[in-house]
């Protein structure tokens, strides 16, 4: 990814910050009680490349002050579709804004990492519990494990997740799924439409196999492990 794309990509994330906004449309309303709020605040994100040899990525950090069930991993997702031109330019401020609902597909949760909190003023390691972090830190010290660092220690992990799981094809798939259902809702011009027509005749609108109903598709998103 050159640096002019890297500078774009950080152009649009900025969507998320600039004070307390409306997240709603960014969690999992089933995980969510009458005494909930979807305000949050994003503190700073950006992204920046990373190169290891061959294998290259790019990392995106986050400071906020809390997220909810599934909020960065669709955050992710918004912003993947508005760099790849696949929805509207304005689509995450309006997802943010417009008070409408819009059923986005989370990412996949298996590169998400928790950094660390800050707790009364203090910093405190806290790790999630899954494989990858794992063999990360078999590794390397918790002290010293930084992004670019485990980003490049998971690389081998995920190459090998993806040939016998098809975690990225299947969150393909789900995204054609999902822009089956909504893409009258989308408002997108011929140029944003042909490319969902090419990623549709890649992928096609299945999952697993599967063809969902618009209902199943809901409830498999409410019920996807991750944050």
């Amino acid at each position: 990814m050159p640096d002019e794309s890297v500078h774009r990509l950080n152009k649009i994330l900025q969507a998320f910050s600039g004070g307390a906004k409306n997240f709603i449309n960014f969690t999992s309303l089933g995980k969510l009680d009458s005494r909930s709020s979807t305000r949050r605040r994003v503190l700073s994100i950006g992204c920046s490349l990373k190169s290891f040899g061959g294998f290259g990525c790019v990392i995106v950090n986050l400071l906020g002050e809390s997220f909810m069930y599934h909020q960065i991993r669709k955050m992710m997702t918004a912003a993947i579709l508005t760099y790849r031109g696949l929805v509207p330019a304005d689509y995450i401020e309006k997802t943010l804004t417009d008070g409408s609902t819009y059923n986005i597909v989370p990412s996949p949760g298996e590169t998400l990492v928790l950094a660390d909190v800050l707790l009364s003023g203090e910093e405190h390691w806290v790790s999630p519990a899954d494989d990858a972090v794992e063999i990360a830190e078999k590794e390397l010290e918790r002290s010293r494990l930084d992004a670019g660092e485990y980003a490049h220690l998971l690389h081998a992990h995920m190459e090998a997740k993806e040939r016998t799981e098809g975690i990225f094809d299947g969150w393909m798939r789900k995204l054609c799924v999902w822009y089956s259902y909504h893409s009258d809702s989308l408002q997108l011009d011929s140029s944003q439409a042909s490319k969902w027509d090419a990623m549709q005749a890649e992928y096609g609108p299945s999952t697993n196999g599967v063809q969902l109903s618009a209902s199943e598709e809901d409830e498999q998103d409410a019920n996807d492990n991750g944050v």
